[in-house]
């Protein structure tokens, strides 16, 4: 009893994202496996375990645990099992957009399907219409799910109940039935964030972000589909996943990110993992605006600040014509990053739902795209729906940790992390005056980090990481001076006296290029004597 309330633990937990403790249940059921050589408590144990990987998105764990399974199953002859571990490979294989490999297991498993088991037939059903609608939207599909989804509702099966209403508004918004997209829809996310039941919306956020925009579009909750992302971005950090999976996530990680920032070395805007590039802008100009205003306070700027920083020589007729043009720009987007066979003959208002009382029934209409920015009171604010990534702020969030921390070794991680995260002057070749300003400020806060970060190192007898940051701190400023007189100590400590002549030589020669004079003898002697010491 208790090994298999463990089990259904580990089931629960996962359905709800806390697999921490699922993880904990699990190991707790492994312990009590390992004591009993009966095949059912193997399977029981491999059916948790895959539950745990698949909820979370492992699915390359899943299907490897699954296929022992289905060895297990075979050899007792327990048809059952057989068919479970079939689906189950099938299901692993579909969210991982191998489709024919996929429909290969789907097939094997109603190869045992039991002819008298409703469940089994529903089932199979569901999951080869799923199939289909990765690349199709004929009718039958809405019968299938619709059959499923009612199934469900009658024994009670919420959370697959929830899941076939995600699918079915999905169907819907394909189709263009877009009414009845947003009534399931809407029932996925009350009921999932009432219950709890985040692992599976987690997962599909990869594959269906345009159904998460939709509901975003019409303001179905925004906060909890952000809460849902910002949790995705997390799982390649986690210990116990596959490294196929980790690699997975890794790859797929900055597409979580509705805007993703590089402007440290670089001058790059990301939507959704897709660089965005500068014709997709209209104007230049726009590009920068855009930019400045991710980095601003609160991603707040006014019509004025715009108009007077980037347009102080254009008439008023003409700027206020302009901003408006770049304001439909921005709010669009977030379009770019739709492929085009969900755009053809789709305008950003499709259809409208009538209010249930009232003697004047208020229409409100129903959007397909959530607008990046909003523009009110002559405020222009990006909208808080989406998740950003800034190089840029998260080296300065970095930079104002450090001075507070007090464990040494804490402080020198955060200041390894800053130091990675500068990969040059901020905007490179934009002279504009906030550019510039901005710019001064990185570097000085970046040169300043590394002279500690590399004191640090030094003081604590790490003298190749001692190297490896200066190595970096010269990139960006080749003739820093406390950074050679690191180089040459590490260089005598790991008794190296020729690289550290060789480096001594290398600053006469850069000091000479950058200044057009010798190096001062009171430095030049300095240096010396720690060679010859």
């Amino acid at each position: 009893l208790k090994y298999e309330t463990l089990c259904n633990l580990v089931l629960l937990y996962s359905q709800s994202a806390k697999f921490d403790k699922a993880v904990t249940y699990l190991e707790e059921a492994k312990e009590i496996s390992r004591l009993i050589s009966i095949p059912i408590f193997r399977i029981t144990y491999l059916l948790a375990n895959q539950a745990l990987r698949y909820e979370f998105g492992d699915f390359e764990g899943s299907i490897k645990l699954l296929e022992e399974l289905n060895r297990t199953a075979i050899e007792i002859k327990h048809k059952y099992y057989i068919f479970l571990s079939y689906s189950l490979i099938g299901d692993s294989y579909y969210s991982l957009n191998k489709l024919n490999k996929a429909e290969e297991y789907f097939d094997m498993a109603f190869i045992y399907i039991n002819e008298n088991s409703e469940y089994e037939k529903v089932q199979f059903a569901y999951s080869k219409a799923l199939l289909i609608k990765k690349t199709s939207t004929i009718s039958e599909i809405e019968t299938v799910l619709l059959k499923a989804y009612n199934y469900y509702e009658e024994q009670k099966m919420i959370y697959s109940r929830i899941q076939a209403a995600f699918h079915l508004a999905d169907f819907y918004k394909k189709s263009g039935n877009t009414v009845k997209a947003l009534q399931f829809i809407k029932e996925v996310l009350t009921v999932s964030e009432e219950k709890e039941y985040y692992a599976f919306l987690q997962r599909e956020v990869f594959d269906h972000r345009d159904l998460f925009d939709f509901a975003c579009a019409n303001k179905l909750k925004n906060k909890f589909i952000k809460e849902l992302l910002n949790s995705s971005l997390e799982k390649p950090e986690v210990s116990w996943i596959s490294d196929e999976s980790r690699i997975r996530y890794i790859e797929t990680k900055d597409s979580l990110y509705d805007v993703h920032l590089k402007l440290l070395g670089k001058n790059e805007i990301r939507l959704r993992g897709s660089i965005l590039d500068d014709s997709k802008w209209g104007k230049k100009k726009w590009k920068s605006i855009f930019i400045y205003l991710l980095v601003s306070a609160k991603m707040t700027l006014s019509k004025d600040r715009i108009i007077d920083l980037f347009y102080p020589e254009t008439s008023a007729e003409s700027a206020d014509n302009i901003f408006h043009q770049m304001i439909s720009k921005f709010r669009n987007l977030i379009r770019f990053t739709y492929p085009s066979d969900l755009l053809i003959n789709v305008n950003d208002v499709t259809s409208s739902k009538t209010a249930k009382s009232g003697k004047n029934k208020n229409i409100d209409e129903i959007k397909l795209f959530p607008s990046l920015i909003s523009y009110e009171d002559k405020q222009l604010q990006l909208s808080n729906d989406f998740t950003i990534y800034i190089d840029s702020v998260e080296f300065e969030k970095l930079s104002k940790k450090i001075p507070v921390i007090k464990d040494t070794a804490e402080k020198v991680k955060v200041m390894m992390n800053a130091v990675e995260l500068y990969k040059g002057d901020f905007m490179e070749g934009n002279y504009e005056t906030w550019c510039e300003e901005l710019r001064t400020k990185y570097r000085t806060a970046f040169v300043t980090i590394s002279e500690e970060l590399i004191k640090l190192l030094y003081e604590s007898a790490d003298y190749h990481k001692t190297l490896h940051y200066s190595e970096i701190l010269l990139k960006h400023e080749p003739v820093n001076l406390v950074c050679y007189e690191y180089i040459i100590n590490s260089m005598m400590k790991l008794e190296k006296p020729q690289l550290a002549q060789l480096r001594y030589n290398q600053l006469v020669k850069f000091y000479k290029k950058e200044y057009d004079d010798v190096l001062p003898a009171r430095l030049s002697e300095k240096f010396k004597k720690i060679i010859m010491n």
